[in-house]
């Protein structure tokens, strides 16, 4: 069987140095248009729904809301959440909070022109850290869903839309795995560290024990305790042998549900009492699946996607076919519904998202379509004077569009942002007004490069640096904007010292109106030096916490890899120099003498993150 490569009809990227798992995207349709929208949500808490059109050149135009969240964003669903009116709203999963929105449509004076709000409905604050979530209809409820969340050490949390109903805690748990909700059965699935998937009823949930405290399970389980209820228990459990990736449950046309377990070398096919029906051996490690209609009876088909970036369409267990994309999918769905039907969408973990089909490529808005009995057909009765005359106007409309006579229509993509490199740093920036204390500041240049003939009234650029980095001043308003060649901007960045720097990445955020009236932004990301926040010391003999990492080539010494910080002055030497945060942690760089292996340690886990993954783009470059 060939390898054949899957063809790109709509591809964009979801921000700039944002980070997503499998469970920040899904794909719904959150109006009356009947078309899906895309809905991811990332680690830095920025929330875009998208809706694709199939144009690769406007890709920017199908971004219809982006809002940014207070929290990081660990999981999206949707569902009907608020009363028994069938309409579907969003739940947004935080480390320590669950919200419930609604996303509606405005439309404009302009008849063709809309754009999308987010209104939060209700919000439940979580006593632990969350990890996933699934909705559904629990209890076999008529015309509404609940939400089950499942946090990090294994509580299982049950709210009746904006009620909370009950905790549970799942037995010998050590680490959360996947959570799905087998609708036939009223049950709910997951996986153990034991490489077991187990099943909960619902019933048995609800009727069993409080347990509002996991310190002492033996205890909460005694007969006749809260309410009489019962100690938690399995309904049953299958021993995959091997960690479980995800799993999900399948209902065919002719409703047989099948349960589908994705394990890191394995597919399993179980039935609804958990016996194993059906199991497929890899020789790949896949990454994500989805299982979709089949149009034969009795047959499941699926698309695995591996870490290679290869697709794999299987029915039940035999190969169909096989693909490949242009990045590793950590999430991948087939459209149901619209008219991008039976379009595949796939996401990496760096935000890459696409929307691909198989085979070869349809043609693409076609200008004019022969009718059968066209006299084009014969050339005899071919017209070439009437054809001159509508290449004129072809070649009329094409100059019209490079000439910016309709750059209206494509404002929402008229620039981008560029910066200016940071070449020196300010060691006295910034004076703490109590303590005295200097601190370092940079300089960021910020320019509007503009893509297209078009005159904007105002932007408002926005520069916000991670703590205790402040910009001064935090945004700027550049006012008739087009008339020059490239607008430009300066912001002051210095450190504060108050507090531990987590990042270095500023994001830099221009937002302005369309012609229309319509509010629009762009997007960017700048580095900052890590002068910003570290400087040279005295290298220490050992720390409580400590990173390995092996590099598969020759790295410079230590010296010329940190040629912007002063180390040798405080001892370093080739193998070995330590840097010091203006919060007062120490970060020693150690390099083997025999091997490709370096070391950071340090006496603070989180001061080790800034500098661990600036040594990994140090040495890359």
């Amino acid at each position: 069987m060939s390898l054949f490569k899957s063809r790109e009809g709509w591809l964009t990227r979801v921000g700039f140095g944002e980070e997503y798992d499998t469970n920040n995207i899904c794909i719904a349709n959150l109006d009356s248009t009947g078309e899906p929208k895309i809905i991811v949500g990332s680690f830095r808490g920025i929330l875009r729904i998208y809706q694709p059109k199939n144009e690769v050149e406007n890709v920017n135009q199908d971004l219809l809301l982006e809002f940014q969240m207070n929290e990081p964003i660990l999981d999206l669903k949707t569902g009907r959440l608020v009363g028994n009116d069938g309409e579907t709203f969003l739940a947004v999963l935080h480390p320590r909070k669950l919200s419930v929105c609604a996303i509606s449509r405005q439309d404009t004076s302009q008849g063709s022109e809309f754009f999308y709000n987010i209104t939060q409905v209700y919000h439940h604050k979580l006593q632990r850290t969350s990890c996933n979530m699934v909705l559904g209809p629990f209890g076999q409820v008529k015309g509404k869903d609940f939400i089950c969340v499942q946090s990090m050490d294994g509580m299982l949390s049950f709210f009746e839309q904006d009620r909370v109903a009950f905790d549970r805690f799942l037995p010998d748990f050590l680490v959360p795995g996947p959570l799905c909700y087998l609708r036939s059965t009223d049950t709910f699935l997951t996986s153990s560290s034991g490489n077991y998937v187990e099943a909960y009823k619902y019933n048995t949930l609800a009727m069993s024990t409080e347990s509002e405290k996991k310190d002492n399970p033996d205890k909460k389980a005694e007969s006749g305790g809260a309410g009489g209820g019962k100690r938690v228990r399995v309904n049953w459990k299958c021993n995959i042998g091997e960690s479980v990736v995800d799993i999900r449950c399948y209902m065919s046309s002719e409703n047989n549900t099948t349960i589908l377990v994705l394990a890191e070398h394995s597919m399993f096919m179980l039935k609804e009492n958990g016996s194993v029906n059906l199991m497929k051996k890899f020789d790949f490690n896949p990454s994500c699946f989805v299982p979709y209609d089949s149009l034969k009876e009795g047959t499941v088909n699926m698309l695995v996607a591996s870490f290679t970036g290869s697709c794999y369409i299987f029915q039940n267990t035999k190969l169909q076919w096989t693909t490949s994309f242009t990045n590793v999918p950590i999430f991948i769905h087939v459209i149901k519904s619209g008219k991008l039907k039976g379009h595949i969408v796939t996401m990496d973990e760096e935000g890459n998202l696409a929307v691909s089909y198989l085979g070869t490529d349809p043609a693409q808005n076609p200008v004019y379509t022969t009718p059968k009995n066209s006299s084009i057909n014969n050339p005899r009765d071919f017209n070439y004077s009437e054809t001159d005359i509508e290449l004129t106007r072809l070649y009329q409309i094409i100059r019209e569009y490079s000439s910016g006579m309709k750059a209206p229509d494509m404002v929402k993509g008229s620039f981008s942002l560029v910066f200016e490199p940071i070449t020196s740093l300010n060691q006295r920036g910034y004076v703490d007004p109590k303590s005295q204390e200097t601190f370092p500041s940079v300089t960021l240049g910020v320019g509007i490069h503009m893509l297209h003939k078009v005159s904007i009234d105002k932007i408002t650029l926005m520069v916000k640096p991670r703590p205790p980095l402040v910009s001064d001043p935090p945004s700027v308003v550049l006012t008739n904007v087009g008339s020059t060649p490239t607008p430009y901007a300066s912001f002051t960045i210095y450190n504060t010292g108050d507090g531990v720097l987590t990042d270095l990445s500023v994001d830099v955020v221009a937002h302005y109106n369309n012609p229309y009236g319509l509010p629009r932004s762009v997007h960017n990301v700048a580095r900052l030096p890590l002068a910003i926040g570290f400087f040279g010391y005295t290298p220490e003999k050992s720390a409580d916490f400590k990173v390995t990492i092996e590099a598969n080539g020759n790295v410079p010494s230590m010296l010329e890899l940190y040629s912007d910080i002063d180390c040798e002055r405080y001892g370093g030497v080739a193998n070995c120099i330590a840097l010091k945060s203006y919060s007062g942690d120490i970060i020693t760089v150690i390099s083997a003498k025999n091997s490709q292996k370096y070391r950071m340690q340090s006496n603070r886990f989180s001061s080790l993150h800034v500098v661990v993954k600036d040594f990994v783009e140090r040495v890359k470059k």
